[in-house]
C-alpha cells in the first residue's frame, strides 16, 4: 500500500532528523539504529530516498565534514578516442653506432624507420 503525499513527507522529516542525529554523534547508522531498537534496512531505505531526493549527500563525506565509510557508485564518462594527427607525433634524435663500425645519425618520426635504416646499415659493402 503507497503512503500518502502527507504521510510520505513527514517520515522523510523524521528520517532526516535520525541521520542528521546519527551524524553528530558520530555513530553508523547500524549503531544509531540499534541503540534506538529502529530497524537497520529502513533506516537505509530512507537515507538512500533522501539521497535521491536531494536532502542527503550524496557523497562520501557526512554532514560534520569527517570521511564516512560510504562509497559511490563508479561513474563512466563517454570518450571518444581520436586519430593521432602529424602535428602531435614525436619525433626522436638518434645517433646509432653499429659493430661493423658504420654510424647514423637520424630523427624518427615513426616506429618502421628505426627498423628500415638498421636494415640499410647492416648490408653489406
Amino acid at each position: 500500500m503507497a503512503m500518502s503525499t502527507e504521510t510520505q513527507e513527514s517520515k522523510a522529516a523524521e528520517w532526516l532528523k535520525r541521520l542528521r542525529e546519527a551524524d553528530a554523534a558520530d555513530e553508523t547508522l547500524v549503531e544509531y539504529t540499534r541503540r534506538l531498537g529502529l530497524k537497520v534496512g529502513e533506516a537505509y531505505r530512507w537515507k538512500r530516498h533522501l539521497r535521491r531526493t536531494g536532502q542527503w549527500p550524496v557523497s562520501g563525506a557526512s554532514l560534520t565534514g569527517k570521511k564516512s565509510l560510504v562509497r559511490s557508485k563508479p561513474r563512466f564518462a563517454r570518450v571518444r578516442i581520436a586519430e593521432q594527427s602529424e602535428a602531435m607525433s614525436l619525433s626522436v634524435r638518434l645517433q646509432v653506432q653499429l659493430l661493423n663500425g658504420r654510424r647514423a645519425e637520424m630523427t624518427i618520426t615513426d616506429e618502421g624507420q628505426l627498423s628500415r635504416v638498421l636494415s640499410v646499415l647492416e648490408q653489406p659493402l
